[in-house]
């Protein structure tokens, strides 16, 4: 399973008990401040049991005589880091114990490591806002009306869809959050005119308010692109799409990245992108994945066998760094929140560069049959996920040690049935 995408068959991975402690381990640093929010006001972390795969969080309070526990499971720790959810909100609370120790032996003692040990009494905890999990789809939910090629906006804490948005034409590229929060991005591919009978339009970007769950602004691509997903300067004016088109003169596709002015959408910048081969600079074959540092200065794309780097201050490419002939083929890349470090998906392998140097770091083999599709950086840098597109296991990544461990994500997701999401995101 894709990192927020539907599980259509796939190959479930045993792992085993020490991959899916340490992934806990890894994956748990990542929420303390959301754990926290929902506990009550002024808890103190006090410890944790782990105990056939589940994970006890203790807690405490000076303000009253009882100690919560808070139960995760392995998977549901990375799914929710993956698709960027608070954690599960399963909270108990022990009735009449004073003491923490109390609560932590009888945990270690009940049989069969159960989520709900004897004597802990369940406490619903308030519900926390989590936004919407948004799913760009050219199928619609089993519960729905057969409204293919659309926007999904989902409550990721009961499943239901709250919004679809309808989008033209049959296939929907990618789908990407603006950092204000306020605004989704949908790249939407053009149709010629006359072709199968589908209405014609250009290629797309839609701009949706994610307060009105409605498309805001429309802007039109130049014909005969296709675009995939996009990225925003920090302020969310600029939309920087990677596209593909087809030369006529060589008939030989070509990498481009365009540059979008919100405030001014009819006029669009482009920046052409070059790879260097023997004989010298030539266009690249195409684009992919963009992503861009935090600073907004530099921004980085796949193009042919490498990536391709650009100064957004000069609207120049600045350099191009390729892998040569029998490596791996690139299908993601990611960077870190500060900026410092960017992450490569190839086929088994994820590789880390150094954004200022543009040096290789290093690499890790996730697993030798691996298909690996996206990658992710946690909020905070402590940890990489990439997904293996063969089977529904996801591979974290210690980023300083550069070492993979594989969890696997068995469990449905939570999005309707029947969806096929080509592209999803999470906007809090």
């Amino acid at each position: 399973m894709k990192p927020g995408v539907s599980a259509r068959g796939v190959v479930y991975t045993v792992v085993s008990m020490r991959s899916m402690v340490a992934g806990v381990a890894l994956a748990l640093a990542l929420f303390a401040p959301a754990l926290r929010a929902q506990l009550p006001k002024g808890a103190k972390f006090f410890g944790s049991v782990t105990k056939k795969g589940v994970l006890y969080e203790l807690w405490r309070t000076n303000s009253d005589t009882k100690c919560y526990v808070r139960v995760y499971s392995a998977q549901q720790i990375v799914l929710a880091a993956l698709l960027g959810l608070p954690m599960p909100d399963y909270l108990y609370a022990f009735g009449t114990a004073t003491d923490c120790n109390k609560a932590a032996a009888q945990i270690a003692s009940s049989p069969g490591g159960k989520a709900r040990p004897a004597a802990i009494e369940p406490r619903q905890s308030a519900p926390s806002s989590q936004g919407y999990l948004w799913i760009l789809s050219d199928t619609a939910p089993d519960t729905a009306p057969a409204t293919d090629d659309a926007i999904y906006a989902v409550d990721p804490s009961t499943g239901d869809t709250a919004a679809t948005i309808l989008t033209p034409g049959p296939i929907p590229q990618a789908i990407a959050a603006g950092n204000t929060g306020n605004w989704v991005y949908a790249t939407i591919q053009g149709v010629p005119a006359g072709e199968n009978g589908i209405p014609a339009h250009a290629p797309l970007v839609e701009v949706v308010s994610t307060s009105t769950l409605s498309i805001a602004q429309t802007i039109n691509l130049p014909q005969g692109v296709t675009p995939f997903k996009p990225a925003l300067s920090p302020d969310d004016r600029y939309i920087y799409v990677p596209v593909t088109f087809y030369n006529q003169s060589t008939t030989s596709p070509q990498g481009e990245m365009l540059v979008v002015d919100t405030q001014n959408p009819s006029t669009i910048t482009t920046v052409p992108l070059t790879i260097t081969t023997r004989s010298g600079q030539v266009a690249a074959p195409g684009a992919g994945t963009t992503a861009i540092t935090p600073d907004g200065e530099l921004l980085f794309t796949l193009c042919g066998a490498g990536f391709c780097v650009i100064d957004t201050t000069t609207g120049q490419q600045t350099a191009y760094v390729g892998y040569g002939a029998g490596l791996e083929t690139l299908s993601d890349l990611a960077i870190d929140p500060t900026g410092s470090r960017l992450y490569l998906a190839g086929q088994t392998h994820v590789y880390a560069y150094d954004t200022a140097t543009l040096m290789q770091i290093g690499s890790v083999l996730t697993n030798q049959n691996a298909q690996l599709g996206n990658i992710r950086v946690s909020s905070d840098g402590t940890a990489v996920f990439a997904n293996d597109q063969n089977s529904s296991a996801v591979f974290v990544i210690d980023p300083v040690m550069l070492t993979s461990t594989e969890v696997d994500l068995a469990a449905p997701p939570p999005f309707p049935s029947g969806l096929a999401p080509t592209s999803m995101i999470v906007v809090q």
